[in-house]
């Protein structure tokens, strides 16, 4: 018996110990008047660089309109206000990544790419990148009247959701 359990617990194991993926929590933060991306100091991962961005409207936030040469699903359903993305094998652009900036590398042709669009006061976004090694960090924040940046770890305006967990579309919900 022990035997039979050893040879199931040594593929996973395996799996276990060979990933390469990790997760790092990221901000937005205001520099010389400009929106940029950081890793959080708090973040047990502190990668230097990315290879992909996207910039999405939260929940209920409105929604960009695509622009010629833009993927318009991405905007139209995702909420999508910037998103770029560079070839696995690349990470050419170091923290701090400003928003709407090109990213240097070959372009991923595979994923949608959208310019950046003007982001809005008091609408709350989320921002997710991937970095080396896959790295995938994310974050959610606002810009204030003021121009000071909120940030959030976790979604602040989480949707509604019915009692087997499916998301309840507040626009059609009688």
């Amino acid at each position: 018996m022990a035997h039979r359990i050893l040879h199931l617990c040594t593929p996973l194991t395996i799996l276990a110990l060979g990933s390469c993926s990790y997760i790092y929590d990221m901000k937005a933060v205001m520099i010389d008047g400009r929106v940029a991306f950081v890793v959080a100091s708090g973040s047990d991962r502190q990668p230097d660089c990315i290879r992909s961005i996207q910039v999405s409207a939260d929940d209920g936030e409105p929604k960009a309109k695509p622009a010629e040469g833009d993927d318009a699903a991405l905007v139209v359903n995702g909420g999508v206000y910037w998103s770029d993305s560079r070839d696995v094998g690349s990470c050419d652009n170091p923290f701090p990544v400003f928003y709407g900036a090109g990213l240097k590398g070959k372009r991923l042709e595979s994923v949608g790419y959208v310019a950046p669009k003007p982001l809005l006061v008091d609408a709350v976004y989320q921002v997710d990148a991937q970095s080396r090694g896959s790295g995938y960090g994310t974050s959610w924040f606002k810009i204030r009247a003021d121009g000071q940046i909120e940030n959030y770890s976790s979604d602040p305006t989480p949707p509604s959701r019915d009692s087997a967990g499916y998301v309840i579309d507040e626009d059609k919900a009688d």
